[in-house]
């Protein structure tokens, strides 16, 4: 039976499209999943006209898909009228409460305001710890959110405990081998690294790789997202070779499970660009960093932090090349738009400033550099 052959039973052929949705996100295909997202949203709002839980709930899925592909304006739009239907329909301890907090968390970290972030994953936190039967799903959501948070923001002690309490609910929920207990121990490893283990969290990630290949496949969008993670991991400690070769990995996905609005693309462009010039590939890097580049200017909002971070990088590598006019250019603006988005503590505005560093040394502008490093020794006696 075709879903179209529902379409004048309003009520089945909403609940029908909200299931091909839910499915198609689960598969990490986000477009079709919006498209029937919204049918779905047409034949509710002909049931309510004037809204109500069941329209919240699938307004609520509707903005995580516009934030999967990144269209993160559109998701905090459409967001905003699922808060409305909820505060207006739900009972007190109703689940969507909870899960509203977590996703205006999410979105108002890519907004890189990460006080405002914390404030509403707390919330989050705290509103499934009271039920009276946490959910330990649930619960393992909130505290990977959280640790995410305060890893950004250098609380790092904290931070680790978190994450270490995501994982532990997560196998509660799920055992051993889960996608969820994956995301959760990728986080981990990430706050691991930016601790200074690098041991345990290049084991934790590789132990994510491999949970994510085996229970997703090669070609799942969330395992290029693991990818793509790794790729970066291994151009921070110096694994330049095995860094492009998993970069080239997603890029081989690109027009197949990734379209170029998903961040694993412009990402790994930029991690595969940053290898091929520590392996001196100069050009060929070069071409990769400025397609990273012009591919965020062209799928994110003005001004978002993404595209100043990938300013920075190309900087970085024209720092490389030895094209210091260029450099401190590209550097300069990067900064100045990352630490008016994002805490001075946090890992984008301290590595702007490295890069600042970095390039005033190798310039032998000694004044220029201790200016930035004073900057860099601030923030970190303030952390």
């Amino acid at each position: 039976m075709r879903a179209d052959s529902l379409d004048n039973q309003p009520e089945l052929a909403a609940e029908v499209r909200e299931v091909m949705g839910d499915t198609y996100i689960a598969l990490g295909e986000y477009e079709p999943a919006i498209a029937q997202l919204q049918r779905a949203l047409t034949f509710r709002r002909a049931l309510a006209p004037n809204g109500d839980l069941a329209t919240a709930t699938l307004l609520s899925k509707l903005s995580g898909g516009y934030e999967f592909v990144g269209n993160f304006a559109t998701a905090d739009s459409v967001l905003q009228v699922a808060d409305t239907l909820v505060q207006r329909h739900a009972d007190r301890d109703d689940p969507a409460r909870g899960s509203i907090l977590d996703a205006q968390g999410r979105l108002r970290e890519q907004e890189g305001d990460l006080v405002a972030a914390e404030r509403f994953h707390r919330a989050a936190l705290a509103f499934r710890l009271q039920a009276e039967q946490p959910d330990d799903e649930l619960l393992s959501f909130s505290y990977n959110n959280q640790g995410t948070i305060l890893t950004q923001r250098r609380q790092m002690s904290a931070a680790e405990s978190l994450h270490a309490e995501a994982v532990a609910a997560a196998r509660r929920a799920f055992g051993e081998q889960h996608p969820l207990v994956a995301s959760t121990l990728g986080q981990w490893a990430y706050s691991l690294e930016l601790t200074g283990d690098v041991s345990r969290s290049d084991s934790v990630s590789e132990l994510v790789l491999a949970m994510r290949r085996r229970l997703l496949g090669p070609e799942h969008p969330d395992y290029a997202w693991t990818l793509f993670q790794s790729s970066q991991f291994l151009v921070r400690t110096g694994r330049y070779e095995r860094a492009a070769a998993r970069a080239r990995e997603v890029l081989a996905l690109r027009g197949r499970t990734l379209t170029d609005d998903h961040p694993a693309v412009s990402t790994s462009l930029q991690s595969l660009g940053l290898a091929l010039s520590h392996l001196d590939s100069m050009p060929e890097a070069e071409r990769f960093l400025r397609e990273s580049l012009e591919l965020r200017r062209a799928t994110l909002p003005e001004g978002h932090w993404l595209v100043a971070s990938g300013e920075g990088v190309l900087g970085e590598h024209f720092t490389r090349a030895q094209r210091y006019d260029e450099a401190e250019r590209l550097l300069l603006a990067s900064e100045s738009q990352l630490s008016a988005e994002r805490d001075s503590r946090t890992p984008q505005v301290q590595d702007a400033r490295k890069r600042l560093v970095q390039l005033y040394t190798v310039w032998r502008r000694p004044a220029d550099a201790a200016k930035w490093q004073a900057l860099l020794d601030g923030a970190a006696e303030g952390s």
